[in-house]
């Protein structure tokens, strides 16, 4: 399951942990969804004699029913956590970037690099001054993160030493 897929609001959006079952290997598949899909090409190409779909299911049911009667599911938000710290991260160094290049630029127009190349004829005219990019406080969503982390760290200590126990 990537960016992308009918499961990114309840991921990446929500953090809810998500299972996708499929079977592959024997083709590349090659489409998601088409003008062509139908049940005639289902029945003919896809899945003939509907033997794949059947097993799948059964076996997604299984999954689940073993999960509904587990004392707790040992889910791994280690990379729910990577996840978010990652886009955390790019989004400060994207501000930081806007804020060091805007600088230079604003510093580039008010010195007079651009007027120096200036010519009506040819329709070229400097450019403005930008706005200041402006600072923003990300302590509550870096707070937030270490609370996460902390979480994340107590549940997998909390597993590892359940799956030792048994």
């Amino acid at each position: 399951m990537g960016s992308g897929s009918d499961y990114s609001s309840f991921i990446q959006h929500a953090g809810i942990p998500s299972l996708n079952l499929a079977f592959g290997g024997e083709d590349n598949g090659g489409e998601y969804h088409s003008i062509y899909d139908s049940y005639n090409l289902y029945e003919k190409f896809k899945d003939p004699g509907f033997q794949y779909g059947v097993t799948l299911a059964e076996t997604a049911g299984h999954a689940i029913l073993r999960m509904s009667c587990a004392d707790g599911l040992a889910f791994d938000f280690t990379h729910l956590y990577n996840t978010i710290d990652s886009y955390s991260n790019d989004l400060m160094m994207l501000l930081k970037t806007n804020r060091e290049s805007t600088e230079l630029e604003n510093q580039i127009i008010l010195s007079g690099g651009y007027s120096a190349g200036e010519d009506p004829t040819k329709g070229y005219v400097a450019p403005l001054i930008k706005p200041e990019v402006p600072y923003l406080d990300f302590s509550p969503l870096q707070n937030a993160l270490h609370e996460l982390k902390n979480r994340v760290d107590s549940l997998n200590v909390v597993f590892s030493k359940q799956n030792k126990n048994q």
